[in-house]
């Protein structure tokens, strides 16, 4: 897996001219550094920010075996760097080709900072929810309209349903929401069964009832949905 640190890059792994002030503060960078899918993001020491401008980045940790719990999901507009994913002691990984830009870390970009980190904070809450009270079709639910809201491209006709490319596998999804592979396609094919999303290819996602898919994510009903509630565990 490639490593790309937000300091001290060699001139190598980013476009010439970026490296060779990569994280001094009061910099300002014209060129945006590209990376392919599957790269990971070091969190090097330095007060260099990155914001996230077309892609995804998952922010996760790993067991000493092997397990994987995926913390969060980045769409574009988030930030990352010093003090923000670094302060989880995490890594990060690209899902698809990602390009960032660096954020120049001076009083300028002071606001934008705070509120990356308060938004850190405020989603890191709502996943401990998420995995210690919801059941695994809540946790597939908000996560679809989570990653909806973050990369749904907007529409020339007017359609009531939300389409957006699903960057993560499967096995990706289990690791955030902390199910099993098998769960969370079940969960999926049993949504689109029931009209709630729609999705032609594994990446290729619709949903075609937000109403209902909302309702379901905070573990109501909704009479417009066609969607019955499994029993079992929330595994």
């Amino acid at each position: 897996m490639l490593s790309v640190p937000f300091a001290g890059l060699p001139t190598t792994d980013i476009p010439k001219g970026i490296s060779a002030q990569f994280g001094k503060p009061g910099t300002f960078y014209a060129k945006s550094v590209s990376l392919t899918p599957r790269a990971g993001l070091s969190h090097a020491s330095g007060p260099s920010f990155l914001e996230i401008v077309e892609g995804c980045v998952a922010l996760y940790r790993s067991l000493s075996d092997g397990r994987r719990q995926i913390l969060d999901i980045l769409g574009p507009g988030r930030i990352l760097g010093p003090g923000i994913a670094d302060a989880h002691a995490c890594s990060s990984i690209t899902i698809t080709h990602t390009r960032l830009e660096p954020v120049t870390a001076d009083w300028r970009n002071a606001d934008r900072i705070a509120a990356e980190i308060r938004i850190m904070l405020q989603r890191s809450m709502d996943h401990a929810i998420l995995l210690g009270r919801k059941t695994a079709r809540e946790r597939v639910a908000t996560a679809l309209l989570d990653l909806a809201a973050q990369f749904a491209k907007p529409s020339i006709r007017p359609t009531r349903a939300i389409g957006f490319i699903l960057y993560l596998t499967r096995a990706d999804l289990a690791d955030w929401l902390g199910l099993t592979l098998e769960t969370v396609s079940r969960c999926l094919n049993r949504f689109k069964r029931s009209g709630l999303i729609d999705f032609r290819s594994p990446e290729l996602v619709s949903i075609t009832d937000p109403n209902g898919l909302s309702a379901l994510a905070a573990g109501q009903e909704h009479s417009g949905s066609n969607y019955s509630s499994p029993k079992g565990s929330r595994r």
